[in-house]
């Protein structure tokens, strides 16, 4: 069997494809085979369906460990040293994943070699190069670990540095970029982010580590915009776009040895890169002579390609004119505050309605209860509960579960095991999806 049999082929670009540009593309399709750095490898692998899937990952880490016997190395099957992690699609995917990774699966893979049978682990996620691989992409344990590590830091250096008064805040910032960001980004950038949950929980994870430098208490009230003007720190996504658009530089400082053609495949990934290019030509308007990058992306990416010193001082002006000017809008809302604050004392303001400060912090804000009994209740399932027994009224989603128990029990796809999943499913899907599920289970 030959390589091109076993791994898969690319199309030999030249470059990244940004803005639906095309680029160059050299005759011969590349062959890739994965990442290896020093004496770490990964072999990637893909097939039509799950069973050949497997067959080729036996045939290929069997070779794999014959070659290292030939050469009188002695393959190390340890736990985190040689592994194996599928991430399966398509039919019987669900019945392959039972046999790999059920209860009363062995979670190990017998491979066959030239002298004896190896049994290599099976896994749902790797530790490579410092980063946690996930068979279906996730990133939420790499996120929990990496903020994890760098809360880790930022104690292990907080009574000697940043929580000493003897520095000076802008000192304590530089410190803690030095640090704690340092090893928060690293190797972040080629994070993709599957839903807006995901952002919202990073965004707010390390905004959190932003506050423990300014040694807030926890009761006060600072908002996103105060903590950043404070502490003169890029946000969450400016964090992470300077470290995408600082990685398009060292792609092309080894351009000879960079599978453009892999980075192209993956549409997110494009998709970040071109809104960071769009970002960074509306922080540097003014300040260049280089067109809109939507427009003109061969500019920008000339100046990465032939002037990467460049590059890095129009990233790093980019990302300081974003912070000066979100100082400049928070001085401004805080100087109209401090108006208002003083003619409020002095009695120059005129009273206000109640609507007009809306609700009160004593003032609930939602009521939950039964019109027809006058009665009030503390929770929204308080109250489901009384319309049920009191009044006969059963909420819609009790039909749909119906028919998703149906589905458990006669075998169709897109069934959950639990009652509470299918509830949870159901309340928080749209339409669409009820009605996806209830087509399932009249087909049947």
């Amino acid at each position: 069997m030959g390589a091109d049999e076993v791994f898969d082929s690319f199309p030999d670009d030249q470059g990244p494809r940004l803005y639906n540009v095309p680029v160059e593309t050299g005759p011969d399709a590349k062959v890739f085979v994965g990442p290896c750095w020093m004496d770490d490898l990964c072999i990637a692998l893909s097939a039509d369906n799950g069973d050949a899937l497997i067959s080729k990952a036996q045939f290929v880490t069997g070779e794999l460990l014959d070659h290292c016997l030939a050469h009188a190395m002695t393959p190390n099957l340890a736990a985190g040293k040689t592994e194996l992690m599928f991430s399966l699609r398509g039919r019987g995917a669900r019945k392959l994943r039972v046999q790999l990774f059920g209860p009363s699966a062995p979670r190990v893979l017998p491979v066959l070699g030239e002298y004896h049978m190896h049994q290599v682990r099976v896994v749902q996620q790797y530790t490579h190069l410092g980063g946690i691989l996930h068979h279906s992409g996730d990133l939420r344990a790499e996120i929990r670990r990496r903020l994890g590590i760098a809360h880790a830091a930022f104690t292990q250096h907080r009574k000697l540095l940043f929580a000493n008064k003897h520095f000076p805040l802008v000192r304590r910032v530089e410190l803690f970029q030095s640090l704690v960001l340092s090893k928060l980004t690293f190797g972040t950038e080629s994070w993709t982010f599957s839903d807006i949950k995901l952002k919202s929980y990073l965004h707010a994870t390390v905004m959190r580590l932003y506050r423990r430098l300014l040694s807030q208490t926890g009761d006060q009230h600072l908002t996103d915009d105060f903590i950043l003007s404070m502490t003169g720190l890029p946000s969450p996504t400016e964090l992470f776009r300077v470290q995408r658009l600082r990685y398009l530089g060292t792609l092309f400082g080894c351009r000879h040895l960079v599978d453009w053609d892999l980075l192209n495949a993956d549409g997110e990934w494009v998709t970040l890169l071109e809104d960071d290019l769009r970002w960074l030509g509306y922080q540097l308007l003014d300040a260049t002579h280089l067109n809109p990058p939507g427009t003109h992306p061969k500019e920008w990416l000339a100046v990465a390609q032939h002037h990467p010193r460049y590059w890095k001082r129009l990233v790093r002006r980019g990302v300081l004119h974003a912070i000066k000017q979100r100082s400049r809008e928070q001085q401004l809302i805080q100087f109209h505050q401090g108006i208002r604050d003083f003619l409020h004392l002095h009695g120059l303001l005129p009273e206000q309605p109640d609507s007009f400060h809306g609700l009160s912090e004593d003032q609930p804000q939602a009521t939950y209860g039964c019109m027809f009994c006058g009665c009030r209740h503390k929770s929204k399932g308080g109250e489901g509960a009384h319309q049920n027994r009191a009044h006969g009224w059963i909420n819609p989603v009790r039909h749909l579960y119906e028919n998703t128990m149906r589905q458990l029990y006669e075998g169709i796809p897109h069934s959950y095991e639990t009652e509470g999943a299918s509830i949870a499913l159901l309340c928080v899907s749209q339409p669409a999806h009820w009605i996806r599920i209830t087509i399932h289970a009249v087909a049947r």
